[in-house]
């Protein structure tokens, strides 16, 4: 991101977030025998990986977040790390945020709306939740976020491509009809009933090629002409039970 900031020199405003909290070990292999990342939410890690983020990035940095803050990890129950976090917020300017994943993610994303800076001001400004048509246990919490005025930001909304298979999976009956019905893709369609949600999030799209970036983009001018009466129909017709979507998110391979 570094380098492209430098050749590109965007003239327009974005937004830059960076997370920490991870090592990525895997050499850039797709496929390999051994664990691709390690988890590491240590106030040593903090300091060192929010080094990196801004001798690389720093005076484009919008938001630094956590990445997968669990309540088993117990980096929301750090008093370290939540000084740490708390100083980088008041010295760098930066927001803060955190990713959430997993059965729990709802309740990481609660205990994070309870905590405070030493001033007493929220410390967390931003929450990346899994949420889609499959996996809607957490929009409780994202509304309860969202009023607390925290952004929301939604990832996997096509559930790693799940929610995009071939024909064959009655699963997706609801979602083909419909999509068949408004003349959109359906990728486009699980994209805009994201974008619909009273808290509207910023959805972030997992294109890897210009053909899905393109189609996913159509979900900005459909998200409007969704009605409330088919974004809750939808919801109902293609809620999963929870337990049921991370255990086959944990069978997919990794890629």
């Amino acid at each position: 991101m570094s380098g492209w900031i430098q050749t590109r020199r965007p003239a327009s405003p974005f937004l830059l977030g960076s997370k920490w909290g991870y090592t990525y070990i895997a050499g850039w292999a797709v496929q390999t025998d051994g664990a691709h990342e390690v988890k590491d939410h240590t106030v040593f890690n903090l300091d060192k990986q929010s080094a990196e983020s801004a001798a690389l990035l720093g005076p484009h940095i919008s938001l630094y977040q956590v990445h997968s803050a669990t309540l088993e990890s117990g980096v929301l129950t750090s008093p370290d790390v939540l000084r740490a976090l708390a100083a980088l917020k008041a010295d760098r300017g930066w927001r803060l945020g955190l990713s959430v994943s997993g059965p729990s993610q709802a309740g990481a994303l609660r205990l994070a709306l309870g905590l405070r800076a030493p001033d007493g001001a929220r410390l967390f400004d931003a929450a990346q939740v899994t949420c889609n048509l499959f996996e809607q246990a957490a929009l409780p919490a994202l509304r309860e976020a969202a009023a607390a005025g925290l952004s929301i930001i939604v990832k996997e909304g096509v559930a790693n491509g799940r929610l995009l298979r071939p024909p064959g999976d009655a699963r997706l009956a609801p979602l083909m009809d419909a999509a068949a019905e408004l003349r959109c893709s359906p990728d486009a369609l699980a994209l805009a009933w994201i974008m619909a949600q009273p808290f509207r999030p910023m959805v972030l799209s997992g294109a890897s090629t210009p053909e899905q970036l393109a189609s996913n983009a159509a979900a900005l001018e459909l998200a409007p002409r969704l009605s409330p009466a088919l974004v809750a129909r939808l919801g109902e017709a293609m809620r999963q039970d929870s337990g049921a979507f991370w255990a086959e998110r944990a069978a997919l391979p990794w890629n």
